[in-house]
């Protein structure tokens, strides 16, 4: 994707990852409502596809595509994963909040690829020319990868699954090793609505524990555009199909899938919408996977399975959509107040009519996708999206419109995002001014993300102290004399929290985000 973000301060922020601060100690403030269930991970593939992009510096060609793919696929074992500075290390200060997804090769010997022995995908055994040192037999193999990343923090072992050659003993495997998530891709069964349901019953009766995700029906990389012809709508069709709503009636979780920069926030906003309605409809409290879109799904209350990784080869990656590993960070915390929650008619998703067109002209190599090179991408998507509350009304100051997000969670907890159309870096945000409809009260956490000029909310407590301190950050400053009180309302203004932000001392493209509480 985007090859634009090598300053030399992105390198430097890289440096500051293994002295990252832990958990901060405001998090002691009650947590109503929280679950202990983790729905967010790290996925292998970006790191993977990252080692062809950097053998093959300029060939583009590479990591296109299949190609890309298969390249990609003879990168992953247990030197890559637990040797010195592997993948295990990544991530030291949020790993606890996220499983280790193993991806697509994880399970076959080298050299296997599915255009000529497609049969050998989905054993979910771990190959044992890549994992060899674990065990003399799968089972052995399986457990010992899982224990050895809980021994380094995460929260365990998700797998990557082809959808095929299902059978009960693999559940049971996967159950006697711990493994917590499976990832139910492509396959010979992907289309299969009755073949993921079975997975997913079968689970449900043999280990309920596990959680299962299952992609969507279409899994084009752009909502209804052909980047050859120039032509579609960019968008997903106004309300789900039949087969949609079925798929939603048995999933744990539903992967938005595949997307390409830097027009990827608004293809995935755009998703967001057409499954959220599907989820509402026929789901049960289905979990909607936003990708590599940590600050949507923070503040939307989805899980997201990141792709970017914390190297400074990580810019020639061709599925890594973002380099900011500071926003992650401040996801995972923000998920210690407002933890993942399923769709439910209760508490819905709401958009407004207004859209916005997100339109990019991509440069030859950015990307996996090599239909889009040199040509123009069009993503049309809603504006302004809420959950679980009324739309936020936005005043935009300089022309141009941001996305803007919201969301009152289960347990009372608000939060505010406010993203750019174009992501990568490409465009800086639009300044829009915000106000929600809701109270600020003492014991309730506001998530703010993003570049905000002022955000307005009812006060309950007109003589309470307002703290925030960056969610990198355990420092809290009070910004009281700041904020605006009038009428029964409350703004806070965008100048103090970036100036909170200014004084984290990290330097990575990543979107700012802070925790805002009355005391």
């Amino acid at each position: 994707m985007s090859d634009s973000l090598t300053r030399g301060g992105f390198i430097r922020g890289l440096g500051g990852l293994a002295a990252m601060v832990p958990f901060p100690r405001c998090w002691a403030i009650p947590q109503v409502g929280r679950s202990d269930r983790v729905y967010d991970y790290w996925c292998t593939w970006g790191v993977q596809n990252g080692m062809v992009a950097s053998r093959a510096q300029r060939d583009a060609s590479a990591t296109a595509g299949d190609q890309g793919a298969r390249g990609a696929r003879e990168n992953i074992d247990e030197k890559l994963v637990f040797g010195p500075d592997g993948w295990a290390d990544f991530f030291p200060s949020s790993r606890a909040g996220m499983y280790m997804m193993l991806d697509d090769g994880w399970d076959v010997a080298h050299g296997v690829h599915p255009n000529a022995q497609m049969e050998k995908f989905g054993s979910l055994e771990p190959a044992a020319d890549r994992f060899g040192s674990f065990g003399d037999t799968p089972e052995k193999r399986l457990a010992g990868i899982n224990r050895a990343l809980c021994d380094r923090g995460w929260r365990g072992a998700g797998l990557w699954v082809a959808a095929q050659n299902f059978d009960e003993r693999k559940l049971e495997a996967s159950a006697r090793a711990g493994v917590g998530y499976w990832k139910v891709d492509w396959g010979r069964q992907a289309d299969s609505n009755a073949y993921r349901r079975r997975i997913s019953e079968s689970k449900r009766r043999i280990y309920p524990e596990l959680i299962v995700e299952h992609m969507p029906l279409s899994s084009s990389v752009f909502n209804d555009w052909d980047p050859v012809k120039g032509t579609g709508s960019g968008r997903m069709p106004e309300d789900p199909d039949g087969q949609t709503l079925e798929r939603m009636s048995f999933s744990d979780v539903i992967r938005i899938y595949d997307m390409l920069g830097p027009t990827e926030t608004a293809t995935a906003l755009e998703r967001i919408r057409y499954l959220s309605r599907a989820a509402e409809l026929g789901g049960n409290g289905t979990v909607l996977n936003v990708e590599d879109n940590p600050v949507l799904g923070a503040v939307l209350g989805h899980a997201f399975g990141l792709m970017r990784y914390p190297r400074p080869e990580a810019r020639h990656s061709c599925t890594v959509g973002s380099l900011g590993i500071d926003e992650v960070n401040r996801a995972l915390a923000w998920r210690r107040f407002a933890p993942v929650f399923g769709a439910t008619a209760a508490c819905p998703t709401v958009v407004s009519d207004a859209r916005i067109e997100a339109s990019f002209v991509f440069r030859r190599g950015q990307g996996w996708h090599a239909g889009a090179w040199e040509r123009e991408v069009r993503q049309n998507a809603p504006a302004v999206m809420a959950r679980g509350m009324k739309l936020p009304e936005v005043t935009y100051l300089d022309g141009r419109h941001p996305f803007v997000v919201a969301s009152k969670h289960p347990n009372g907890a608000l939060s505010l995002g406010v993203l750019a159309p174009l992501s990568q870096d490409e465009m800086k945000t639009p300044r829009a001014s915000v106000r929600l409809d809701a109270r600020l009260e003492k014991g309730v956490p506001l998530g703010v993300f993003g570049d905000v000029e002022s955000l307005t909310l009812k006060d309950a407590d007109p003589s309470a102290k307002v703290m925030a301190h960056d969610l990198l950050s355990d420092v809290d400053e009070d910004i009281t004399r700041d904020v605006v009180r009038m009428n029964g309302m409350i703004t806070l203004p965008g100048e103090a929290l970036s100036r909170i932000g200014q004084k984290t001392g990290f330097d990575d493209p990543s979107c700012p985000g802070f925790l805002v509480r009355f005391v």
